[in-house]
């Protein structure tokens, strides 16, 4: 859901979102990977992943599981059903 990533990034609990004292290892993982790549972009300009590019498609995706960059993103979240709404 939108608005969860702050849980991660901020590590403090919002009510309906996450409490970082309940985080797994892995999900403390993920927190610590993607508070480390924000910071750095806001440092240094450079998140430590592959700058996405239009041509590929290419997108850095973050799981409990492990982060990696993606090219199937737009067909893992059915971005094509998502864009074709016409809301006002």
């Amino acid at each position: 859901a939108h608005s969860s990533e702050l849980v991660y990034l901020f590590r403090t609990r919002l009510p309906g979102l996450g409490d970082p004292a309940a985080f797994t290892s892995a999900q403390a993982g993920l927190a610590d990977a993607f508070a480390g790549g924000v910071g750095a972009f806001a440092r240094a300009g450079q998140p430590g992943w592959t700058a996405y590019d239009a041509a590929r498609g290419n997108v850095q995706v973050f799981t409990p599981s492990g982060n990696a960059p993606s090219t199937t993103f737009v067909q893992d979240h059915r971005c094509d059903f998502w864009n074709g709404l016409k809301l006002p």
